[in-house]
């Protein structure tokens, strides 16, 4: 867990000497985004019945690194509730790199991969998933922004997070789609 909170701090503190360096970097460090966001999702089973809900929490840090990429941090707390059972916690925090594919006045299109360090895991053959540590994965996946009002945007996103090879009784090898939305703050810095 030390590596994200490393990953952060060189991230924050490289900002502010490249700052001072404007005229060397042109792009890196002019804009740092930080955002919030949630998903509330149900699965049901074949009779209609709720057999598992999810409640997912998001934030995340990034810094531009030119014009169109961004590298961050990103963390994801997971709560899952199913028929039966209590309500398990989970998390991933990771490193991500975005690019904006299109970056026109009041929009943004982006693509977005990183690798997580989790303790999700659809492992073994019941229908949720269990705490597992180490279960790291990558993820991939794009998201578009609306401006709402000054810096403010609205954020819609589709990402797939996939198990990497050599992880024990993973179900599927997947953690399937994960669609959410949220508020990203884009902080001009000069």
């Amino acid at each position: 867990m030390k590596f994200p909170f490393l990953c952060l701090f060189l991230l924050v503190s490289c900002q502010s000497v490249w700052a001072q360096n404007a005229n060397k970097f042109k792009y890196f460090g002019n804009e740092m985004t930080l955002g919030l966001g949630g998903l509330v999702s149900g699965d049901f089973n074949s009779d209609g019945t709720n057999e598992t809900d999810f409640y997912v929490i998001n934030a995340k840090l990034a810094i531009a690194l030119g014009r169109k990429t961004a590298v961050g941090l990103r963390n994801y707390q997971i709560w899952e509730a199913t028929s039966g059972r209590e309500t398990v916690k989970f998390n991933a925090l990771g490193a991500y790199l975005q690019w904006d594919y299109l970056k026109m006045k009041g929009i943004r299109l982006s693509l977005e991969g990183g690798y997580y360090f989790s303790n999700y895991c659809t492992c073994g053959n019941q229908n949720y998933a269990t705490k597992r540590a180490n279960s790291n994965f990558i993820m991939i996946g794009g998201g578009v922004e609306f401006r709402l009002f000054n810096n403010f945007y609205l954020e819609l996103s589709l990402r797939k997070g996939l198990y990497f090879p050599g992880i024990e009784n993973v179900k599927s090898g997947d953690i399937g789609l994960i669609a959410h939305g949220g508020i990203i703050y884009h902080l001009r810095l000069r």
